[in-house]
């Protein structure tokens, strides 16, 4: 086996062809290590991150297993920290190393080795939401032990899931009474009010539209916040909307909307991948939060997948309420940490603490938000 490494746009977007090859015989992928969804996803914020792409080749040059890496610059306070990590930094819940099934004893442990030797180029090397059934955390002889106590492994949250039923009666039942009856009277009651109706969309001059209304819609919410939200300069939305289109190629993106008219008061989009949706962002009108839009379109958005007999229906990482009262099972969420032996990793680790620890305050996250809002 040979290991190389890729930190140019153009050697990038010639993988293609093998990565894609490389796809069909992963376990566990999903849409987010397509190479498709990492290409345009970090184009999106490629002038924060330079590739490091580590490639790993049988002795016939074919593709076997590829680390999608990246270097950035991460700053708190004074300290600048030199890190690899993901080279995908934003829209990517699940991420992972992209391995044949067939050699990955094989792979693991030429990454392994590659890693013990380059890892002081870095102050920090930190691989975050590696799902709990992805190989190098499940099996935990492939990598984990051969790093021996150079590697630290953390629990950084979950991410839930609705595996789906038979029918949408059938889910009801699973959930409580009181949820379920919440659910009923919450969308008769939107369109009881509201003259609109529940339409999805995933291609076209129409899937375009929907876009950009639930990029506006999401900011409009998440700025009552105080948050930055997911599209806030043109630059990322401009990037998304060129992720969109080419997803939209491959037929794994829909956008569901409430809407009348001219008048869009909510908007979810999710991923449609290997017979299996994962919501990925949604925003509503706040005029009209007394409907919950939000709920209503989430609750819509489910009833289709179920009526479409997906596998399931994934709220990829985050402990957010909502996310618990619908799903029927969880998966942990890791991080591992490669150490580096570098000082600044310690320092780095102690500010960013305080700093989170001040955003925390509402007050203080909303002089924050105003601080970058402004720039």
């Amino acid at each position: 086996m040979t290991i190389s490494v890729i930190n140019i746009e153009q050697d990038f977007f010639k993988l293609q062809k093998e990565w894609e090859e490389l796809e069909k015989h992963a376990n566990n992928l999903t849409i987010f290590q397509t190479w498709v969804f990492q290409y345009y996803t970090w184009r999106i914020f490629a002038d924060k991150v330079r590739l490091n792409l580590i490639l790993v080749r049988e002795k016939t040059g074919r593709l076997i297993g590829c680390a999608p890496l990246g270097t950035r610059i991460q700053k708190v306070g004074p300290v600048k920290l030199k890190l690899l990590g993901f080279c995908c930094i934003k829209y990517c819940d699940f991420q992972n190393f992209i391995v044949h099934a067939d050699y990955e004893t094989q792979v693991f442990s030429a990454l392994a080795e590659w890693f013990r030797n380059n890892r002081k180029q870095w102050d920090m090397i930190q691989f975050k939401l590696l799902r709990e059934d992805f190989a190098i955390i499940d099996k935990k002889s492939l990598f984990i032990e051969k790093m021996q106590d150079s590697i630290k492994i953390e629990n950084i949250g979950q991410a839930p899931y609705i595996s789906i039923q038979e029918n949408w009666t059938n889910f009801q039942d699973a959930l409580s009474s009181k949820r379920a009856k919440s659910v009923r009277y919450e969308v008769k009651n939107l369109f009881r009010q509201f003259d609109g109706e529940f339409k999805g969309f995933d291609k076209g001059s129409e899937l375009e539209n929907a876009l950009t209304q639930m990029m506006d819609l999401h900011q409009k919410r998440i700025r009552q916040k105080h948050q930055l939200g997911a599209f806030a300069t043109e630059q990322v939305r401009k990037g998304f909307r060129e992720l969109v289109h080419e997803l939209e190629k491959k037929g794994y993106i829909t956008i569901h909307t409430i809407a009348a008219k001219e008048q869009t008061i909510a908007a979810i989009g999710s991923f449609v991948f290997d017979k299996k949706i994962s919501y990925f962002q949604g925003g509503f009108d706040p005029e009209y939060f007394r409907l919950s839009p939000g709920k209503v379109v989430l609750a819509l958005r489910v009833t289709e997948a179920i009526e479409k007999k997906v596998k399931e229906f994934d709220f990829l990482f985050g402990d957010e309420d909502y996310k618990f009262a619908w799903s029927t099972g969880q998966r942990q969420i890791y991080q591992l940490e490669i150490k580096t032996g570098s000082p600044k990793r310690y320092i780095y680790k102690i500010l960013q603490g305080l700093q989170n620890k001040f955003l925390q305050s509402k007050r203080m996250r909303a002089l924050y938000f105003k601080l970058n809002i402004s720039r």
